[in-house]
């Protein structure tokens, strides 16, 4: 924490001058969505804030409106008796120890994003804060939820951007990743958006172990395989061309509660529809939409891309399609609560920083587990590699579990990061390799001869090419000789029967063959007058 104060105190005094920092074309301050004085705080002021020292927290008078009733709070003080009190990251990752009763909330881009329970300190996030209702002032909590709007009307509560970028001490906010840039936005890139950022156009700095490598002004960079591109729309307020170094932040797994809205239980899933699945094996949908397993206990414990998952013992499967399946895919992480009202017909989903520390914990007991069973099957991975990996990711739980104790919950969230990103190698890892090569080509046969055959399996072979597969039924021909009625031989082949011709020297130059069709072809207008016996004209109509 006292890091990210140290930066926060270092980007305060460049807060000013951030607009002018770009050498390319001006943009005011309502033109750029990644100007920092919009994402300094959810309660935005008129002037700059000040430089914050490292040694001293910001306190002050905060007045809030929430669902129309105002709420006086006090900045980062301690609770003292019945009081309100307002917490940002600042102050430290947890909000204090309370005497008495207390109730919290916290708050992320001016709407309630969580409701803690009764007594349930909440974890401080850099892009939120935190009000506490403490004493009789724990009434005023009742009934506000998640999705309430909570208005500023005075006073000043710091918080950071959820993505951004450090560059030469300077932020700028990260609007998006990996999505088609606009001229006011700033898109990260990353590998898996492909091997270029098909943009056209603005700013864009190649990015690798924290420096800037490259810079390019004509758009559609090349990312590097082991970096990222962070690309600056034209209007956007961006570094200077000559920056050197450059630091990536991501948003922490924080608070969210989602409440979805359900349309049936147990019946077909419709477009854009919300299905609950229980009381059976498994769903039996389709595979056009995206589902999210729940156990008995109400917690998410899997979710499967498509249709017909296996519905839990005494659990339910919650079946998303189209807006439904967004939804849904947004409000799943695995441990997330989810909790059934059949009486409103909802479900409502929640993710905590716990759920993460759950998370990777029950990942790794998974995969150790798996280590094992695949160590006495003698299953074909890098053991040596796997188990190292295993090790590293056991140590990282240590130090999360350090972290926690010592209620430094924003660094065990970054160690949940970098152990999540390890799990995931190791998942990887974990696929055995299988003693199977095949170096295949799909092919229209047109020989008429075994030495003709014969020169297209040399010509095979001299491209390490193992297996050919043979198109063998097409247009209502076969390339082999049919006694079935109705199916001619192809005229491509003349007599020969090319399909055995390649099947017995295949084995000859040691190359596979595999036959494949075309279905549902059984001839072609222009040849049926002249082939009466054709499947096309002598199949019965009822059976074309």
């Amino acid at each position: 924490m006292k890091r990210i104060i140290a930066l926060f105190c270092a980007l305060s005094l460049l807060c000013c001058a951030l607009c002018a920092c770009g050498g390319g074309e001006e943009t005011s301050e309502a033109e750029s969505k990644n100007v920092i004085s919009e994402e300094v705080s959810d309660i935005m002021s008129e002037e700059p804030s000040e430089p914050v020292s490292e040694t001293v927290i910001p306190t002050g008078d905060v007045v809030f409106e929430i669902n129309g009733e105002k709420t006086e709070a006090r900045l980062n003080e301690l609770p003292s008796g019945s009081c309100v009190r307002v917490y940002s990251y600042e102050y430290g990752s947890v909000t204090p120890q309370k005497d008495g009763d207390f109730v919290e909330i916290e708050v992320k881009n001016r709407k309630i994003s969580y409701v803690g329970a009764e007594n349930e300190r909440l974890i401080i996030m850099p892009d939120s804060f935190v009000i506490s209702f403490c004493g009789d002032a724990a009434s005023q909590a009742a009934g506000l939820s998640a999705g309430d709007r909570v208005i500023a009307r005075s006073g000043n509560v710091a918080t950071m951007p959820s993505d951004y970028a450090v560059i030469d001490g300077a932020l700028f906010r990260i609007t998006s990743a990996d999505t088609a840039r606009e001229n006011r936005e700033t898109v990260l890139y990353t590998p898996s958006y492909g091997e270029s950022t098909r943009t056209s156009g603005g700013y864009e700095y190649v990015i690798e172990n924290g420096e800037i490598t490259a810079f390019y002004k004509s758009g559609d960079t090349d990312i590097p395989e082991n970096g990222h591109v962070l690309s600056f729309g034209s209007k956007a307020s961006r570094p200077s061309d000559g920056a050197k170094r450059a630091e990536l932040h991501h948003s922490f797994a924080g608070y969210s509660v989602s409440k979805l809205e359900i349309n049936a239980y147990n019946a077909v899933r419709q477009q854009d529809f919300l299905v609950i699945y229980s009381g059976k094996a498994t769903t039996e949908t389709n595979p056009y939409g995206y589902e999210v397993q729940v156990d008995k206990d109400g917690k998410c414990i899997g979710e499967v891309y498509g249709g017909n998952a296996a519905i839990p013992s005494g659990g339910y499967v919650i079946s998303g399609h189209g807006e439904n399946e967004t939804a849904l895919k947004e409000a799943y992480s695995y441990g997330a609560r989810a909790v059934l009202d059949k009486t409103n017909d909802t479900v409502t989903i929640t993710r905590t920083p716990q759920t993460e520390f759950d998370k990777i914990a029950e990942k790794y007991a998974e995969a150790k587990t798996k280590l094992v069973s695949m160590r006495e099957t003698f299953e074909d991975i890098d053991h040596a590699a796997c188990g190292a990996l295993l090790e590293k990711i056991g140590s990282l739980i240590e130090q999360i579990e350090e972290a926690r104790d010592a209620e430094e919950y924003i660094r065990a969230l970054e160690l949940c990061i970098t152990a999540s990103d390890a799990l995931a190698e190791l998942e990887f890892r974990m696929i055995p390799s299988l003693a199977v090569e095949n170096r295949a080509a799909w092919y229209r046969s047109t020989e008429k001869s075994d030495s003709e055959v014969r020169v297209l399996l040399e010509k095979a072979r001299s491209m390490n090419i193992n297996a050919l597969y043979i198109e063998t039924f097409y247009y209502g021909y076969t390339i082999g000789n049919s006694s079935v009625p109705g199916i001619g031989h192809n005229p491509a082949n003349g007599n020969y029967d090319a399909l055995e011709g390649f099947c017995r020297l295949g084995k000859e130059y040691g190359i596979e063959i595999h036959a494949w069709v075309q279905n549902f072809c059984i001839g072609l207008t222009q040849n049926l007058a002249k082939e009466p016996d054709c499947l096309a004209n002598t199949l019965p109509k009822e059976k074309r």
